[in-house]
């Protein structure tokens, strides 16, 4: 009778308005009020109500380590912080701790607010990954196999509304690169081969994920055409390719570079989201940085070259040029009115603000131990892990 009389003032469209407002802990305190509050929290569809409001307040989740307790942790918050202030103090979480009793984890994958762990430790049944949502503090494990997998993702399936874990083992031979591919839709809890991709094409640098992103139900990833030949020694610009794995049809196809692109040797490029677009970044001969930007995805001729950017700006704080020595950046974020750029810089692990429209640059202040280069998009929901 009183959940009833709560609710008849307002219609169930201004309810579901309101409160799909809030934070997460705010929701999970509203559960304990009424059941009507409990059921509506709980509906699938307030769920993605709530997801959709979040995306407008992105975060970034990453990795740090606390000396004083000898273990690592996760630091998540929200990008606007850093947009309004560089120098910020961000406080730890004990419920975003890494290590655990049940293992220590690392995070090999983000989406909806759901991250992907793998266990650091080879258990006998072999690898284990775990689904968290640290705001709900919900978490499902899983096992592997035997078999040792060495890359991962994690992605959202639009077609079948399922979350999918993605495992390669990838075997190189004479110039040919063999992955082997299991799926774990969630829900279900077996592992299932997928289509092998015989592919001339070699992926490194497999815990690092500047090479590897999610998007819109596909990943994708940066390989090297030719690797045997060069080793990985010289190559240029243009010997590399994006492959795409779309997880709704398990298939995959190659996305070409822009024809814009330099040709010159250059450091590790990177892949990145900005703008729900996906980028291509490289260093261009030690003088600039260059980002590129797919329009729309799929799409060859969409490509556009977004910035070309001097280091003479990126490296120049108040005034005085810094001395660096790392060219290899990573793009995080890029505001909605394209003005204002976050990158991480593997030099020292920092990050800097670049503001794009009178070339200025911040250092990010955090007194805390943070490792940038491994920051995921986040951000703060109801979703399930099971």
């Amino acid at each position: 009778m009183e959940d009833t009389m709560t609710l008849a003032f307002f219609p169930d469209e201004l309810i579901v308005e309101i409160i799909s407002r809030l934070p997460v802990k705010t929701l999970i305190r509203f559960r304990c009020l009424n059941k009507s509050f409990n059921t509506l929290i709980s509906d699938p569809n307030f769920v993605k109500i709530h997801l959709k409001k979040s995306e407008r307040n992105p975060h970034l989740a990453v990795p740090a380590y606390r000396y004083a307790e000898n273990e690592p942790h996760l630091l998540a918050f929200p990008i606007s912080r850093l947009l309004e202030n560089s120098s910020t103090t961000i406080h730890y979480d004990p419920c975003y701790r890494l290590n655990h009793s049940d293992g220590s984890w690392r995070v090999v994958g983000s989406c909806n607010g759901l991250l992907c762990l793998l266990d650091r430790n080879t258990s006998p049944a072999g690898q284990r990954l775990c689904l968290w949502n640290p705001a709900t503090r919900k978490k499902s494990k899983f096992v592997l196999g035997p078999r040792k997998y060495t890359k991962f993702f994690f992605g959202y399936d639009y077609l079948t509304e399922t979350y999918k874990v993605i495992a390669f083992r990838v075997k190189l031979d004479m110039g040919n690169g063999n992955a082997m591919v299991k799926v774990l839709s969630i829900g279900n809890s077996s592992w299932r081969n997928i289509q092998c991709l015989m592919l001339p094409l070699y992926w490194y640098q497999p815990n690092n994920n500047c090479t590897r992103v999610h998007l819109n139900g596909t990943i994708n990833w940066l390989a090297v055409r030719n690797y045997f030949d060069k080793y990985l020694n010289g190559i240029t610009v243009v010997e590399y390719v994006i492959v795409s794995l779309d997880l709704s049809t398990e298939s995959h196809t190659q996305l070409l570079l822009p024809q814009g692109v330099d040709k010159g040797p250059c450091h590790q490029p990177t892949l990145a989201v900005l703008m729900d677009c996906l980028c291509f970044s490289y260093d261009f001969k030690r003088t600039h940085y260059v980002i590129w930007q797919m329009k729309d995805f799929g799409v060859h001729e969409s490509w556009i070259q977004l910035f070309k950017i001097s280091y003479q700006n990126l490296f120049s704080f108040n005034g005085c040029v810094m001395k660096f020595i790392s060219f290899k950046l990573l793009p995080l974020h890029l505001s909605e009115n394209g003005d204002t750029l976050i990158l991480a810089n593997d030099d020292a692990d920092k990050a800097i603000v670049y503001n794009c429209k009178d070339n200025t640059t911040a250092k990010i202040l955090i007194t805390k131990q943070i490792f940038w280069r491994q920051a995921r998009g986040y951000v703060e929901s109801l979703v399930s892990p099971r």
